[in-house]
């Protein structure tokens, strides 16, 4: 279950991506038309299950697939790169449920 920006339900099992407050655009001489890159930064929270080992495997997994975009393209955007943190072990929730969290910033080509 993916959601986005908010978590709708409280599957056992869900993947949730959050908007990251967004830095102010550089914009070079010549102009926002002499850029060669923009960025998005998001946050992944992997809420997985009760078993430790499995939602351990599933975030890093994540973070593997982010990784491996590095010059790929994605839609209509080619990655340039991906800046990695995490995964980072945020707990327990309410209900059980073992949550990580990774953190990327994807630098895309315009």
């Amino acid at each position: 279950q993916w959601h986005l920006n908010k978590m709708t339900t409280q599957k056992e099992h869900s993947i949730t991506l959050y908007n990251l407050p967004q830095e102010q655009i550089k914009v070079p001489l010549g102009g926002i038309g002499c850029s060669t890159y923009a960025k998005k930064k998001i946050s992944i929270l992997i809420h997985w299950g009760k078993v430790s080992d499995e939602a351990e495997r599933k975030a890093q997994e994540i973070v593997t697939t982010l990784m491996n975009w590095n010059g790929k393209t994605l839609g209509n955007q080619r990655v340039a790169m991906c800046h990695v943190t995490g995964p980072i072990y945020v707990g327990i929730d309410d209900e059980g449920i073992i949550e990580y969290v990774v953190k990327t910033t994807i630098y895309y080509q315009r």
